[in-house]
């Protein structure tokens, strides 16, 4: 960077219209996310689906993608576990075999430039709507999570994030070994449990912990870290003949200004949904704050979306019928 570049904040609030849909609603965000499990956990299946989910624009969990080109490079194992794997997730969704574009490298060290300038060409030449990363561990040169040690490869993740405007999934390991000191996790895991947590939290725009519970099989989802709306945990199991497949999440409470959004769109026609900005006039709520609403709203089946009006999307009561009136 030779020039620090300034603008007035008018300029600057005319670049953009705010924060961009999820890629896949509601667990990855534009930007960039990390997956921590530990080892043996899940975290190459739960990075597939959400790869699969994007590639074909199909999800068996309930998420929200539009069908998109997916760049998934797997250095966590070799290309025949690889090929299982994503054969596995594949059933049913053949809009993927096209769009989902495979990397199986030996030795693509991204703290280093010969790395770094092959994904990044990787990058250009596909240009993927999403780009995942399984592990983070093998894409470093060295043992250290030092910032210092961490920048090199940080810095790729930045350039093809802010610059190439590419989202990303980094898939990344807590400890084998929890330390006493460290909080359990059923007290929402801080990003501090990640590995080198202080450098990759900073740069994170989502972070999320999954957990398998050794006596039920359930795989539990937490947020550590959302500069977006987050979500609810959520609940998963796994078996080889189904794959993944969701379990309904208990104790939702409501924050006043889903309420607020949700009476909104109770008020209204089921034959005349609202828009968001509809639901802007009425509510007076930020912008942010109705869209990390209408992200929980339809997370827990409440409200669905509607038929669009010209370009907009619009929004209506999961639990009335068409044609009926809300109260």
């Amino acid at each position: 960077m030779s020039e620090l570049q300034t603008r007035p904040l008018r300029s600057f609030l005319e670049e953009g219209d705010g924060r961009r849909p999820d890629v896949v609603a509601p667990l990855v965000p534009h930007g960039l996310l990390f997956i921590v499990v530990a080892p043996g956990n899940g975290k190459t299946l739960l990075a597939g689906e959400l790869a699969f989910t994007k590639a074909s624009g199909i999800s068996r969990l309930g998420f929200e993608a539009s069908a998109g080109r997916v760049l998934f490079v797997s250095a966590d194992m070799g290309a025949d576990t690889t090929r299982d794997y994503l054969q596995m997730l594949s059933q049913g969704r053949d809009g993927s075999l096209d769009n989902l574009i495979v990397a199986t490298p030996h030795g693509l060290l991204l703290d280093e430039d010969d790395g770094a300038d092959a994904l990044i060409d990787a990058v250009k030449r596909e240009q993927p709507e999403l780009l995942v990363l399984d592990y983070f561990g093998n894409f470093l040169s060295s043992d250290g999570n030092t910032n210092r040690e961490l920048k090199p490869i940080l810095d790729v993740l930045a350039e093809i994030r802010d610059v190439m405007g590419v989202p990303i999934i980094v898939v990344d390991q807590t400890r084998k070994e929890p330390t006493a000191s460290r909080r359990s996790f059923a007290a929402a895991p801080a990003v501090d449990d990640l590995i080198g947590g202080r450098p990759k939290g900073a740069i994170a725009d989502t972070v999320i912990f999954m957990k398998k519970d050794a006596g039920s099989g359930v795989f539990t989802i937490k947020c550590a870290k959302a500069r977006g709306s987050g979500f609810a945990d959520i609940n998963l199991v796994f078996d080889e003949d189904n794959g993944w497949s969701r379990q309904e999440s208990g104790g939702y409470r409501s924050t006043p200004g889903e309420d607020a959004v949700l009476a909104c769109i109770r008020a209204a026609s089921n034959l005349r949904p609202r828009t968001k900005q509809e639901i802007l006039a009425h509510t007076r709520l930020s912008k942010r704050t109705i869209e990390s609403a209408l992200n929980v709203l339809r997370y827990h089946s409440l409200v669905v979306e509607g038929p669009r009006i010209g370009r907009a999307k619009t929004f209506k009561c999961a639990s009335v019928q068409e044609g009926a009136t809300q109260g």
